[in-house]
């Protein structure tokens, strides 16, 4: 089983949404923990931030995780969950600011 963290602002992200989503996220984090390599999952890196990656998924809400090395082992951080519109705000964040 991944060992798997929930992060603050994740939290707080996740008590946004809806009752019925807030399930659906939790359900993916479940099948992540016991396969991370499920297909349905569509696990992959997030390409704007360094050792993150994604939960994505067609018709549901993302979810970001960020990869740390505790103790010598991976421990994955669930930071993020929300619709599509998220990639963009992690894309955004991404881009160094113009003075």
């Amino acid at each position: 089983m991944v060992a798997l963290r929930l992060s603050d602002r994740f939290r707080e992200r996740l008590a946004l949404l809806s009752e019925g989503r807030r399930e659906h996220v939790i359900n993916r984090l479940i099948r992540f923990q016991r396969d991370p390599q499920e297909k349905q999952l569509r696990l992959r890196p997030l390409r704007c931030a360094p050792g993150h990656f994604l939960i994505d998924s067609a018709r549901y809400d993302r979810i970001v995780l960020r990869t740390d090395l505790i103790d010598g082992e991976t421990v994955y951080t669930a930071v993020d969950c929300g619709r599509h519109e998220i990639i963009e705000d992690w894309e955004r964040a991404a881009k160094p600011r113009s003075t």
